[in-house]
């Protein structure tokens, strides 16, 4: 199988990593893939193309492939993927994005060769109605996988579709990278984390609208209830001063609040052993969550609210608890967890387990394979 995926972004965000994980270990079960990103508009090389290349995907660079629909782009697009179409016969084109969605679609519509259009949403709340939704769904979708089974039944009632032509899917996660490891190997010591604290883990881009002020406050109050309790918020971003750095100040919460920064590769994986449980409140840019996701696969209990997805990757009292979006729910799911050790090590088995049934990138990638075939035009 031929299978030209297409993702509508230049930069390693949202669910590039989900879409190139994906492309990757088909690859690696013997489909001949290929990976289309977009260019960065400021000439240099994408950061999706360069981990394509690290995994030993084919990228393909040569179209622009904006994030946002954008009528020249699109249409300069439009006839170099036509003549892809023509020229290599590619048997599938995979979606990720809207706008590259939308691109394949109009493309296929006037080519001489028309393989068959599968799309990836990531949306943990249903995409909003509309004439774009209605066209991409209907239209331009002979399947469709959904990262919630909530979204899935939402489009299939509003947008009438078949069921046999949406799936449910869980985002793959790199297993192998994320195994449970151990305090002497996390960065507790390096960040000056006591070896026998309570650390609640935070990954984030540091943004208003990621609601750090309910974390910051809940862990005041729960500081002061028990001195085992400390907190690591890995991430960046513009607004880190605002969200984070001041009000923790201002709380008197330096060092027991740690900020490491933008961690990559092993050192990412280090702060995860280093935490206790994992923090989620509000889905960024990737409504998969993938973050939540790899945090299960190190056999991290987690502590979310009810939005998007999470509620689905985070059944209540199953693989850990959902709060309110307060500091006294937050604060007393906290507690909670640190007091009862018990109850947090069996949350995190179960989340560990859910990660290796659920999430393991070959179970996955084999998954989409079977249910594309049946498309393929022969």
């Amino acid at each position: 199988m031929k299978i030209l995926h297409l993702f509508s972004n230049y930069k390693w965000t949202g669910p590039a990593e989900p879409a190139l994980n994906l492309a990757q270990a088909q690859r690696q079960l013997g489909a001949d893939v290929h990976f289309a990103c977009g260019s960065d508009p400021e000439g240099r090389r994408s950061a999706i193309a360069e981990q394509a290349e690290e995994r030993g995907v084919p990228v393909r660079e040569d179209l622009i492939l904006s994030k946002h629909l954008r009528l020249l782009s699109n249409v300069k697009d439009a006839l170099r993927l036509n003549a892809w179409l023509k020229s290599e016969r590619f048997d599938l084109i995979h979606c990720h994005q809207q706008n590259d969605h939308l691109l394949a679609g109009i493309t296929r519509r006037y080519a001489t060769l028309r393989p068959p259009i599968v799309r990836t949403v990531y949306d943990g709340a249903p995409p909003k109605a509309g004439w774009r939704s209605r066209l991409l769904f209907r239209k331009f979708s002979d399947h469709l996988f959904c990262i919630s089974g909530q979204v899935l039944s939402a489009l299939r009632e509003r947008e009438q579709l078949d069921p046999d032509r949406l799936s449910h899917v869980d985002t793959a996660v790199d297993l192998s990278r994320f195994t449970p490891g151990n305090l002497a190997d996390s960065l507790r010591k390096q960040l000056g984390i006591p070896e026998d604290a309570f650390v609640v883990g935070l990954v984030s881009r540091m943004q208003r609208h990621r609601r750090f002020e309910i974390a910051i406050e809940a862990l005041r109050q729960a500081c002061a209830e028990e001195p085992r309790v400390y907190g690591l918020f890995v991430g960046r971003g513009t607004h880190r001063a605002a969200v984070c750095d001041e009000p923790i100040e201002a709380a008197g919460l330096q060092g027991r609040i740690v900020l490491p920064g933008y961690l990559q590769g092993h050192e990412f994986v280090r702060a995860l052993w280093a935490m206790s449980c994992k923090l989620f409140l509000v889905p960024g840019s990737d409504g998969s969550c993938r973050a939540l996701r790899e945090a299960q696969a190190c056999g991290l209990a987690a502590i979310t609210s009810r939005r998007g997805v999470l509620p689905e990757i985070n059944p209540a009292d199953q693989t850990g608890l959902q709060v309110d979006e307060t500091v006294e729910s937050l604060r007393a799911a906290i507690l909670k967890l640190c007091r009862e050790p018990g109850l947090t090590s069996r949350l995190g088995q179960n989340a560990l387990e859910r990660a290796r049934e659920r999430y393991d990138i070959q179970r996955v990638a084999r998954g989409v394979l079977e249910q594309c075939q049946p498309l393929l035009v022969h």
